[in-house]
């Protein structure tokens, strides 16, 4: 099935639009590609040198099997239109790359005894529909 990511400082930057110029409307927020699920950990295997992940395929009838057929893809037009007409991280592969880098600073740092100096940054593993209304984010 198919997850809708994005990356936190894009979902951020839609809300303080909202924040900005207040609306009634509600937006569906997620970044230019849905991507189906095992791809999105085979790239997370491939940026960090893992081997490929295996994948069992799940019981007929379980939550798992139901959520893994998922088929929903989130299109963004309104929130790229309304909201963020640029994402800084387009896509999940871009979104990978900065998760990782920092996540690789933020190790060093721990190893070394030392806080971060750059913010943390998330990015959304599962399929999660956030909705900005009235500049109010609910998940």
């Amino acid at each position: 099935g198919f997850l809708n990511l994005i990356h936190v400082d894009d979902a951020a930057e839609a809300v303080r639009s909202v924040w900005r110029k207040p609306t009634q409307r509600l937006y569906v927020v997620s970044d230019d590609q849905p991507v189906i699920r095992t791809q999105f950990y085979e790239e997370i295997a491939r940026q960090t040198g893992s081997r490929k992940p295996q994948f069992v395929t799940p019981g007929t009838g379980s939550s798992v099997m139901m959520r893994s057929e998922s088929n929903k893809r989130v299109w963004n037009r309104k929130m790229k239109r309304d909201l963020v007409s640029k994402l800084h991280f387009p896509n999940f592969v871009h979104g990978l790359a900065d998760i990782l880098s920092v996540s690789r600073r933020n190790i060093n740092y721990r190893y070394r005894g030392e806080m971060p100096r750059s913010r943390y940054q998330l990015w959304a593993t599962e399929s999660v529909t956030l909705t900005v209304q009235c500049g109010l984010l609910h998940s």
